[in-house]
């Protein structure tokens, strides 16, 4: 009849039993949990989530299984059939498995101390149709009570020997036993409700140290085909029977015995059902025992509304960030419409849209001009036609494959999301499926913020490089390594070709420009110096730990931290003792301490529904890795000073010695457990400790996350004198390198006599170091890293032009530090206007109106007099910048010091920087700009005598020496011919960079200058120039091959 021993059970009674395959059956048919109808049902009804579950009788483990999936439980195994228990261990859902006989636990001595080394542990203890089968029930409710927390519940079904069926057969002088049923061939035991009661009650007699709270929570209804035909046949009889026995129709009962104290007062028996024995038990002391417990359950009630008005007022405080955030984003979305609205008013108040409108009015309606005009139209289709027809047998098959590749090219570029925000590339110092922490934090928020992260495990695949996307904006990378499995191991040296290349293709594949590269672990410093060199791209060492107390055998680890400090454009510590380390080696460091995911953590303090029992065990709790540096004797005098108190530890063993721990009856090894499960194991927590062996460097340069992720609970804490946290001792947290000390101090916590901070004030605490605040003080990092680059744009009228090429720089330029410097030169159109506009929503642009027309160079000079950039970038409001087009201008001044000035090539310009392009229209023109800087990347056109100033980046310390633009040149013209001599003049060198595009529409200032005002600008400038240098002016020349 049960699922243990016998492997039947009434819920899976088969037609024939020979067909009966316990391996087979799928419980999940037989389980409703929202209305529970067998015995079943009732019992996964009681079980909480997440508790610790012991399952007696557990046969091939379906109700183990059910558990395990649905309700996250950790669940353990008991059964004498070995057959079942190796199969329950391949399944790899259960803890572990004990074979044990019930009836003879002695015999398995080596079962039985694991069993018993259980104390006090399990939450729940299944016994589904269990009691009936055993010799000796209270011996076994015994045994299994002591594994049993105190407040922990025993969940039981029992079959009903009063039902219907058994009494009429007994009148008919019949108790056959059967295969199945309540007559199961295998029971030795029979209860009534009445007799199981009193059977509890006996027990409670005999018990020392506990006893059980009753009650029943449910039945299960059964009457046989032959009781159904009695009826029919004989209905006064029938109900006579049914009228003295009133449970006449229930098949089983499910009882829930809950584990308390000796001294505890029971409420769940029936004390008119027990009879007169018990109807006078009204002394004193019981009665003040039941009012105690009674508020104690009031307090707790009280506690619970407290914790729901707190989760509701962070829910309340969520809600309104978010609608703060969408109030910000309609802000946005407004005013971009407003601006589109002024814009597209601009268009429609101008001249030349009025002409348009006039021009299109005589042309479609006045005659004859309509006429001639679709007579014109007509001629031109069939003209094109013809061609088209008459040269189409030329066009080859190659031609027309090549097309459709290129179309189809830009139509899957203009597909991807590019981000105005650099990527991160984050070489880690663990994958990202392991225990979540400091850098999966970072990488997540970060990618939140819009930045593209590339997060590169830890660990290798010894086949190909493997690529998963995680959310928008995080891919998780695993290269491939034969030679090591994961960084601590790994000597680039030996095959960091075959790495690089990958890593080109992976760089080229994701059009990555504008990149950083956080490093987490020394090893990886082959690589990173590679990418540093060839893409210029900045590096932050963010150095988490002493790594010399790392149980690794790299021996070129020291050799790599050297390196890697000295490459690193500035370096992250978490801790004083890694500064005070950093700042031998670097110049640039900054603490920025761990964190915590406040609201993730805040759920244990705000948890709902939580049994509590006056008489539950203290809790002393941890999770993190149980490794070398986990201080094992104090941990161990702990739990033998203290053997009422329950120690769980949540966590890999690793390196360390936890056959010592596991000999503690009271220690709980609770294994690993994922990020999403530790709030509610949290939340089970008394005290929460950390104790670390504190006289290694490896922890005086640690700070534990779990330190504030712990007051993100509100819980009190008790640690080893860990350096980083001594700033708090004694206000947030107790500190301790003494065992006796230690103990005290979790025994204050205990009792509530701890003089520790309030939890109101521990939860302020910890909100402030959520891992949202770190990222905000790495992003200035990011951005400090970068020298501040100026960038200087002369406007006149235009306005057009100007809107096109802000936009392209706000949306394309993902280098994270530069500022935009507009001098408007009077303009009479709504340019000053927009431009104060702009400055009022960006706090990187600053407007400066003139109120004349001061030309180019000395519009220039103000700009650059009121930049701060450590690099000026000289840009005409005609042009359309692209993606890279900052870092790599910037990257060919850092890497030579002898050049003084860089500019791009651009589709329009007078001299050397103009190359053939393909595009017809803007919406294509980024596309063929990655083509063409991608294959030419970090070439330099050094066959160049002049930078035309449409775009041009200049060191600062190049115009500190050399001066600026000169301006007696006027509006313009020839201050670029005059600036690039200066330069040479000098000795320095000039270049056109090959790997940046500028879309250029060219001269739009001097096109609204008449064809004769521009000649005699030019032709008088033009003399200066020559006057003031002393040579003819060469024109300009194109390249070979340009036209």
């Amino acid at each position: 009849m049960t699922l243990g021993n016998s492997d039947i059970n009434f819920l899976f009674q088969p037609n024939n039993p020979k067909d009966y395959t316990p391996k087979h059956i799928n419980i999940d048919e037989y389980i409703d949990s929202s209305q529970p109808t067998n015995s079943y049902s009732y019992i996964v009804n009681s079980i909480s989530d997440h508790s610790v579950v012991l399952d007696v009788g557990c046969s091939y483990g379906y109700l183990g299984q059910w558990l395990h999936k649905h309700k996250k439980c950790t669940v353990f195994g008991l059964d004498i059939n070995k057959e079942a228990i190796n199969y329950i261990r391949e399944k790899e859902c259960y803890q572990d498995v004990f074979c044990i006989d019930l009836d003879y636990p002695e015999k398995n001595q080596d079962e039985l101390k694991k069993f018993s080394s259980y104390s006090n542990f399990f939450d729940f203890v299944i016994c589904a149709d269990v009691i009936e089968h055993v010799k000796d029930p209270t011996k076994v409710l015994s045994l299994l009570g002591t594994t049993l927390k105190y407040g922990g519940q025993i969940v039981a079904s029992i079959p009903n020997i009063s039902n219907i069926d058994i009494i009429l057969n007994l009148i008919e002088g019949r108790f056959n036993y059967a295969q199945f049923g309540i007559l199961d061939n295998t029971h030795l035991r029979f209860f009534t409700e009445k007799s199981f009661f009193e059977w509890i009650l006996y027990c409670n007699e005999y018990f020392k140290d506990f006893k059980f709270d009753v009650k029943m929570i449910g039945t299960t209804k059964y009457i046989s085909e032959f009781c159904f035909e009695i009826k029919r046949l004989f209905p006064d009889f029938y109900n006579l029977i049914a009228d003295v026995c009133n449970q006449h129709d229930i098949l089983q009962y499910i009882f829930v015995l809950t584990k308390l104290n000796k001294h505890s007062t029971l409420f769940g028996f029936n004390k008119v059902f027990l009879g007169s024995d018990y109807s006078n038990i009204k002394n004193i002391n019981s009665v003040l025992a039941e009012y105690k417990y009674t508020i104690n359950i009031l307090r707790s009630a009280v506690d619970e509304k407290e914790k729901e008005i707190y989760r509701l007022n962070v829910e309340l405080n969520q809600a309104s960030d978010k609608m703060k955030e969408i109030q910000n984003r309609l802000n946005e979305t407004n005013h971009r419409l407003n601006q589109l609205k002024f814009e597209l008013n601009l268009i429609h108040n101008s001249g030349f849209w009025k002409v348009a409108l006039i021009y299109y009015k005589i042309r479609d309606n006045v005659w004859p001009l309509n006429v001639l005009y679709r007579y014109i139209k007509e001629r031109r289709l069939k003209y094109k036609r013809h061609i088209l027809a008459s040269d189409s047998k030329y066009v080859s098959n190659v031609a027309q494959s090549k097309t459709k590749e290129k179309v189809k090219s830009i139509q899957e570029f203009r597909q991807l999301s590019f981000s105005h925000k650099i990527d991160i590339i984050f070489f880690s110092v663990i994958d990202w499926d392991f225990r979540y922490q400091r850098p999966q934090h970072l990488a997540s928020i970060l990618s939140n913020k819009g930045h593209r992260v590339f997060y590169f495990n830890s660990g290798f695949n010894a086949g190909d490089i493997n690529i998963v996307d995680i959310k928008k904006n995080l891919k998780v990378i695993t290269l491939f390594n034969d030679k090591a499995s994961r960084v601590y191991d790994a000597d680039f040296d030996k095959d960091l070709d075959n790495q690089l290349k990958v890593l080109d293709n992976f760089i080229e594949v994701n059009y990555i420009k504008d990149c950083i590269l956080i490093v987490e672990y020394p090893s990886w410093h082959p690589i990173v110096e590679y990418l540093k060199q060839k893409y210029n791209f900045k590096v932050i060492f963010d150095y988490l730990d002493d790594f010399t107390g790392f149980n690794t055998s790299n021996q070129i680890l020291n050799a790599s931290y050297k390196s890697l400090m000295n490459i690193s454009d500035h370096v992250i510590t978490v801790s004083k003792f890694l500064y005070d380390k950093a700042v031998k080696e670097n110049d640039n460091v900054t603490i920025i301490r761990n964190g915590t995911e406040f609201h993730h953590f805040n759920k244990a303090f705000c948890a709902i529904g939580r049994d509590k029992v006056a008489d539950r065990r203290p809790v002393v709790g941890y999770y993190g890795a149980i490794a070398e540096w986990f201080n094992v004797d104090i941990v161990t005098f702990v739990a033998e000073k203290r053997p009422e108190w329950d120690i769980v530890l949540i966590g890999d063993t690793t390196y360390t010695d936890a056959e010592r721990l596991r000999k503690h009856h009271n220690i709980k090894l609770m294994g690993e457990k994922s990020y999403q499960e530790l709030p509610n194991l949290l939340s089970n927590f008394d005290v929460c400790m950390i104790p670390f062996n504190a006289e290694t460097d490896l922890i005086k340069a640690t700070n534990p996350v779990k330190f504030y992720e712990y007051l993100s609970a509100g819980k009190k804490v008790v640690a080893t004198e860990i350096p980083e946290l001594e700033e708090f001792r004694d206000k947030l947290v107790y500190l301790s390198n003494d065992k006796q000390k230690f103990l005290e101090y979790l025994e204050l916590c205990i009792n509530n006599k701890d003089t520790l901070e309030p939890v109101n004030r521990k939860l302020d605490f910890a909100r402030e170091q959520d891992w949202e605040k770190r990222v905000k003080a790495v992003s200035e990092i990011i951005k400090d890293v970068h020298e501040l680059v100026s960038i200087v744009i002369v406007t006149y009228n235009n306005l057009n032009y100007t809107i096109e090429c802000i936009e392209s720089i706000i949306r394309k330029t993902a280098y994270p530090n530069y500022e935009i410097i507009i001098v408007d030169n009077n303009s009479t159109d709504d340019t000053p206007k927009y431009l104060k506009n702009l400055q009022e929503n960006y706090d990187n642009i600053h407007v400066i109106l003139n109120d004349e027309n001061y030309g180019f160079a000395k519009g220039n000079n103000i700009g650059i007099q009121n930049s701060s950039g450590e690099y000026i970038i000289l840009l005409n409001n005609d042009t359309v910048v692209t993606r890279g087009w900052l870092t790599n201008l910037i990257k060919h001044l850092q890497r030579d010091d002898s050049l003084a000035m860089v500019g791009p090539v651009t589709n329009s310009i007078g001299n050397e920087a103009k190359i053939n392009v393909d595009y017809n229209s803007i919406e294509d023109m980024d596309w063929f700009a990655e083509q063409y800087t991608s294959m030419n990347f970090n070439k330099l056109y050094t066959d160049i005598n002049v930078l035309a100033m449409f775009c041009v980046a200049i060191k600062r310390s190049i115009i500190e020496e050399i001066g600026y633009l000169d301006e007696s040149f006027g509006i313009g013209m020839f201050e670029d011919d005059d600036y690039s001599l200066r330069v040479i003049d000098k000795g320095y060198k000039i270049a056109c960079a090959e790997d940046v595009f500028i879309h250029h529409y060219g001269s739009a200032s001097f096109r609204k200058l008449q064809d004769e005002k521009y000649r005699l600008i030019f032709e008088e400038n033009k003399k200066k120039f020559e006057d003031k240098w002393n040579r003819k002016w060469t024109p300009h020349q194109y390249r070979k091959g340009v036209n």
